[in-house]
Formats: structure tokens, sequence, C-alpha cells
């Protein structure tokens, strides 16, 4: 943050991706309603809990090539 306010919050996003090379995602985690779809928006971002330290839960994973993004705002 650039100012002593600090960071409103943390979302984070789960996609998945068909193999170790790729750089596109496949699909992303849908947050509400527990399903992978294959385009991002509503309910593919979650809040994260805590600022300075956050921490999201994951769902069960299978084998496969997965990435995470999160995003802060301030």
């Amino acid at each position: 943050a650039r100012d002593a306010g600090g960071i409103r919050g943390v979302t984070v996003a789960l996609v998945r991706y068909a193999d170790a090379a790729s750089t596109t995602p496949i699909e992303w985690y849908n947050w509400q309603t527990r399903l992978w779809v294959t385009a991002a928006g509503a309910g593919t971002e979650r809040p994260a809990t805590g600022t300075t330290s956050w921490s999201v839960g994951l769902p069960g994973l299978t084998n496969g090539y997965y990435g995470v993004r999160a995003t802060a705002t301030d």
C-alpha cells in the first residue's frame, strides 16, 4: 500500500492448466458452486482471511496442473 492504511483485502483465484507447459488456464474454480468452469466470472474470486498474513482453504484437488492468483487491494 502507498499509504498508512495498508491492504484492504485479498482475493484468490484458482485455475487449472492442461499441462505443465501451458500458460493459459483451461478452467477456473467457482468457489460458490464448487465446480470448475471454462470462463472467469462471478464466483471465481474468493476473499481470503487476513491482510498482513492471509489464507484461504483450497478444495480437494486431483492430480493435475494448477495455479493460484492472489490480488491485493488497498
